[in-house]
């Protein structure tokens, strides 16, 4: 048996142990959910001074058809300047009804600090 034959009786044993099915998210999904991103970077130049950013989505469901949007960002540019703001902060409200139609309170805020 050559590494070929190996390689494809393994992939083939590797799909077949997979699920055969996958469900759609539903409105009955998980009430609370968060995803989130921090990165930094920086140059040869300034190993010392880099650039950081955070960035982050909390989505949480207040009632049948009601949700909030929470989105803080913050970034730190090279040289130490820091700026923070609320990015998003949204109530979103979509009917029930047949033909759904949606609703949205929400608004960007003014910087929460600039240093």
């Amino acid at each position: 048996m050559t590494k070929r034959d190996m390689r494809t009786l393994f992939t083939i044993a590797a799909l077949a142990s997979l699920p055969r099915t996958a469900a759609a998210q539903t409105s009955l999904s998980e009430a609370w959910t968060m995803e989130a991103v921090v990165s930094g970077s920086t140059d040869t130049h300034t190993p010392a001074d880099p650039f950081f950013l955070f960035d982050a989505t909390l989505t949480g469901r207040l009632h049948d058809g009601l949700d909030i949007v929470v989105r803080p960002y913050a970034h730190r540019l090279s040289g130490g300047d820091w700026t923070a703001e609320m990015y998003q902060l949204q109530l979103r409200y979509v009917t029930p009804t047949r033909v759904p139609s949606s609703g949205n309170v929400s608004g960007r805020t003014p910087p929460l600090c600039d240093r």
